[in-house]
Parts: structure tokens; C-alpha cells; sequence
């Protein structure tokens, strides 16, 4: 085997552990958040932070850079619960 291939099997290998992974996480943000206590926390979510204003006036802009790690994860949590994750 050669260098390279060597290098690009390792690589692939590593890809697939993380893939696998990130399916695991996903299956279970899907489970969490499919209960219904997981979607009265959603709809908490939404309410308090996708819905609220990201930088209020009197705030500076690291409270908005803040906010917007917070709806960036809430989005991601939607977006896996939309997509076929089986």
C-alpha cells in the first residue's frame, strides 16, 4: 500500500466515524425534540429567542453576536428535525 493510499483510507475512515456521529446526534435531537415536552421547549425557543429581537437598542453588539449563536442553534435543531433522518 502506498503513502497516499494509506493516508486516503485513514481519511475515509475518519470521515465515516464522523458521519456516523453526527447521524447519532441527530437521531437523538430528533427523538429529544419530537416529544412533547421537546416541542413545548421548541415553542419556547421560538417564542423567547427566534421571535425576539436579536440586538435591542440599548444593548452593544457582542449581546447580538450572542443572540445570534442562540437562534443559530435553534435553527439547526429545526433544520435536523425536518430532514429523513432514520
Amino acid at each position: 500500500m502506498t503513502k497516499e493510499s494509506e493516508y486516503s483510507s485513514e481519511y475515509k475512515s475518519a470521515n465515516t466515524d464522523a458521519d456516523d456521529k453526527t447521524l447519532h446526534y441527530a437521531r437523538c435531537i430528533k427523538r429529544l425534540f419530537s416529544s412533547d415536552e421537546g416541542k413545548a421547549v421548541l415553542d419556547l425557543w421560538r417564542e423567547n429567542y427566534l421571535e425576539a429581537p436579536v440586538l435591542p437598542i440599548h444593548e452593544n453588539e457582542n449581546f447580538g453576536r450572542t443572540r445570534e449563536g442562540q437562534n443559530t442553534l435553534i435553527r439547526e435543531v429545526l433544520h435536523l428535525l425536518k430532514g429523513d433522518i432514520s
